[in-house]
């Protein structure tokens, strides 16, 4: 049972983690899309869960 809720806990945090990403990577591709370019993948920001400002991605900077 506890082994069920932790499993749920993550599957809510990763769902939380992928939604962010999704709405940063829009929020910089209206603005500057050479900038976007410049981002990492999604699937590379997703699994860098312990970066949650966008501007500390590689390539992100300008």
């Amino acid at each position: 049972m506890i082994e069920a809720i932790l499993i749920l806990l993550v599957s809510f945090a990763w769902l939380w983690r992928v939604e962010w990403v999704y709405q940063e990577r829009v929020k910089v591709i209206d603005v500057d899309y050479e900038r976007y370019k410049r981002l990492p993948s999604f699937v590379s920001m997703a699994l860098q869960i312990w970066i949650w400002d966008i501007n500390k991605f590689r390539g992100c900077h300008g």
